[in-house]
């Protein structure tokens, strides 16, 4: 479609022209015409486009001295310099494909990369980027299935270039670029990576594994450490505000870690940052400025300074009332074995102020929302479940809403037993059985 407007313009551009020569009052066509040939230039120019922004987002358009504000929709083209504010995010999609996330106080170039050799006629221009502050994440273009998969042209701190293209496979190529004083860092996140140099030489990267990159060409690749588990406190942590409060975050050891950055945040994405820390210890004593909602996150960095990507943020909720369990039943760590049909597990809990539905989440894992197998909302403070296969699982209540909050101190545990006819015993009470 794209294509087809340009082709268009270029039309009407020369049927212009042509009247233009043969009418006297041709004049008023061929300025119409000029207008016309610098709007299909400016469709042409345009490499990127912003698909979201929150915060102070803002543009400095190629020859400019001045910033302008970056709204959704707002079109990039060759030369421009985007940046954005302490609190603010952007995201950016090429029209080639793939794009960039721009964090908190990050400053990117946007540019066109030279046409490569094979390229359809006509085809969007690629992309060259290059990392002026700050940390940018990226994803990449999907590998078509027939042509030329496109390539994201990366300019390194010395001003030479790189070429990163996604690797046929399931996952999505998820990179990321830290501009250093002397090389550019290239790390992949997910899916895998061609990187090729501007002496034609390549390296593969796989997720976990980073090079830094400097006169074209890549150093070799190194892997990542891998992110902490955290440990307390507990998932979706609740505590009564109070004067001097102090909590204790606290994660394990990661064997390649030389040390951690720790980021806590009033927000999920991780735009307002109430805390930033680099540490060589498995804790920090984060004290609550407010009542308020919480999220933190752990990386790990090598003896190098290379940080590998965050590990699962856990909630922490400060608030005025002293926080309740209003779970009921089942105890935490019921048994429920069975014969030949699935037990009948009913899930209940006291009401919560306020509260018009509730949603019930049984998990794999004490992490309920990132790991849910079941997830019911009801009107009532109870509901029956009959499809739990044999296993381990955990579970919890919230009161429903745009953001869920629990009403449980910590996810129960529960498990579920197929046993043999020879071992089913009387049931010990009325949530636990016997194997």
């Amino acid at each position: 479609m794209r294509n087809f407007g340009a082709q268009l313009i270029c039309l009407w551009v020369g049927a212009a022209l042509v009247a233009g020569c043969s009418n006297p009052e041709g004049t008023a066509t061929l300025a119409a015409a000029d207008s016309g040939v610098s709007a299909a230039k400016s469709l042409a120019a345009i490499i990127a486009s912003c698909a979201s922004a929150t915060g102070e987002v803002q543009v400095r358009r190629a020859g400019m001295p001045y910033w302008e504000p970056v709204k959704t929709g707002t079109v990039f083209r060759a030369g421009d310099w985007v940046r954005t504010s302490k609190e603010a995010a952007a995201r950016v999609e090429f029209l080639v494909g793939g794009g960039l996330e721009l964090g908190p106080e990050a400053v990117v170039v946007i540019d066109k990369a030279p046409p490569r050799a094979g390229k359809p006629e006509g085809a969007a221009p690629e992309a060259l980027v290059a990392v002026e502050s700050g940390e940018v994440k990226g994803f990449a273009a999907a590998v078509p299935k027939e042509g030329p998969t496109p390539a994201l042209h990366i300019r390194t701190a010395d001003g030479s270039q790189v070429e990163l293209t996604a690797k046929e496979g399931e996952d999505l190529m998820q990179f990321r670029l830290t501009r250093g004083a002397r090389a550019t860092e290239v790390a992949v996140t997910h899916g895998a990576a061609t990187l090729k140099g501007g002496d034609e030489t390549q390296s593969e990267l796989h997720a976990g594994q980073a090079t830094d990159v400097s006169a074209g060409k890549a150093s070799p690749v190194v892997e990542l450490p891998d992110f902490p588990q955290l440990t307390e406190p507990g998932i979706d942590a609740r505590f009564k505000a109070k004067p001097d409060q102090t909590i204790r975050l606290a994660w394990k050891k990661v064997a390649t870690a030389a040390s951690y950055r720790l980021e806590v945040a009033r927000d999920f994405s991780f735009q307002v940052l109430a805390v930033v820390a680099d540490t060589r210890d498995t804790g920090y004593t984060f004290i609550p400025e407010r009542e308020a909602v919480y999220v933190w996150r752990v990386a790990s960095r090598d003896a190098a300074g290379r940080q590998g990507e965050f590990g699962f943020a856990r909630r922490i909720y400060i608030e005025h009332d002293q926080p309740k369990d209003l779970l009921i039943g089942p105890a935490d760590g019921a048994l429920f074995a069975y014969l030949d049909v699935k037990p009948k597990v009913a899930f209940s809990w006291q009401s919560a102020a306020d509260a018009q539905a509730y949603r019930l989440v049984i998990a794999s894992s004490p992490d309920l929302l990132r790991s849910p197998v079941v997830t019911l909302k009801v009107r009532d403070q109870r509901a029956e479940v009959k499809t739990l296969n044999p296993g381990e699982y955990y579970w919890g209540a919230y009161s429903d809403g745009n953001v869920p909050e629990p009403i449980f101190l910590k996810p129960r545990k529960l498990t579920v037993k197929k046993s043999g006819k020879d071992k089913l015993k009387t049931p010990k009470a009325i949530n636990q059985w016997g194997e």
